[in-house]
């Protein structure tokens, strides 16, 4: 094997090397990725419920304050 038949295959093992790096970032950071979708969907969720549960008290409160209001008015 000559001198750049050798450095030839140097480089070529750097880049396999280097995409191989590349590769395992680009895993870790679409698994990163995942994970946070994930969280914010969850989040998402549990918003759309509190504020479900947010109309749900203020629908109780306005008829707790007829109530009150009718009561007074007696």
């Amino acid at each position: 094997m000559g001198i750049l038949a050798a450095v030839k295959f140097e480089k070529e093992n750097c880049m396999f090397f280097q995409v191989d790096a590349l590769r395992l970032r680009l895993e870790e950071k679409e698994s990163f990725l995942n994970k946070k979708t994930k969280q914010l969907q969850d989040l998402t969720e549990e918003k759309g419920t509190l504020a479900g549960e947010i109309r749900d008290m203020k629908d109780m409160l306005e008829v707790k304050e007829r109530k009150i209001n009718v009561l007074q008015k007696k």
